[in-house]
């Protein structure tokens, strides 16, 4: 906010500011152009505006825009486009994943990483795939009779998948379903076996920060109900099927800490902690 302000001061260095919300914003009442859309509109405007500044393989959905939001799209294209590496796309905390992932693209496409948006905030591998695509080959999968066991972890598909998917109908083509939740929701309900899940503070776990950092997930205490974790049920899946949550992270930590392991791994809980 404070580097904002001072290229406010002088028009010379003069910045400009677009904003594409759904509910007014103090950012939104800053900004030189604002346009506002619906919430459900701004993932489909977004795509709209990857696909302008030259991002391969965008899907459009069919929306019919207003003369006003495509002279909107144009002018921000063509502002991009004309400031590329000097340039920025925020996407806002609550937006949809596919929000996220297309202004990363379009930053990347312009040629701003490394410049407006740091480098080392960018993961080699963020979001590898496209979501509702995979969700998409999913249900032709199980249409198709290719899913014998099919294992659904802490998701209610039954309930939110897209409509126009039949998710609930292709469902029913697999042979076996595991659905791990923390509650006997729709899914769960027709499931042919439903595992209760411990929650994210009775785990361990690891994660890793949208900045890159990497760190440990301690449980807060053990699971109170006999919930299983996402571990657990990987791990079945997997050559060692009795590894524990917390046997599996110390394993993949191995690779990571240097020198001492036992005194590394403490040392990184204590820093975790």
């Amino acid at each position: 906010m404070r580097e904002y302000a001072e290229r406010r001061k002088t028009p010379e260095k003069l910045n400009r500011l677009y904003a594409i919300e759904s509910t007014p914003t103090t950012t939104g009442l800053k900004a030189e152009h604002r346009l506002g859309l619906r919430a459900s509109e701004i993932p489909a405007f977004t795509a709209e505006l990857a696909k302008a500044v030259g991002v391969k393989g965008v899907e459009t959905p069919a929306y019919v825009w207003t003369d006003e939001q495509k002279k909107f799209l144009a002018a921000v294209t063509k502002d991009l486009k004309a400031h590329a590496g000097k340039c920025v796309v925020i996407p806002g905390v609550y937006q949809d994943a596919s929000v996220d992932r297309l202004a990363l693209l379009i930053n990347i496409a312009l040629g701003n990483v490394g410049k407006t948006l740091a480098s080392d905030t960018v993961p080699d591998d963020f979001l590898p795939s496209d979501q509702i695509a995979d969700l998409k080959a999913l249900v032709a999968d199980l249409n198709a009779g290719k899913v014998d066991w099919l294992v659904i972890l802490n998701a209610n598909p039954i309930y939110d998948a897209p409509a126009d998917l039949e998710f609930a109908a292709a469902f029913e083509k697999a042979k076996t379903v595991a659905h791990v939740g923390s509650h006997v929701d729709e899914t769960g309900q027709i499931s042919h076996w439903h595992i209760p899940a411990a929650h994210y503070l009775e785990s361990w776990s690891d994660a890793r920060a949208y900045d890159g950092t990497v760190s440990i997930i301690q449980p807060m205490i053990d699971p109170l109900y006999g919930g299983k974790t996402a571990h657990h049920v990987f791990q079945t899946l997997l050559n060692e099927p009795m590894l524990s949550p917390y046997e599996a992270v110390r394993e993949t930590w191995k690779s990571t800490i240097k020198g001492d392991f036992e005194t590394g791994w403490r040392k990184a809980l204590h820093q975790a902690g």
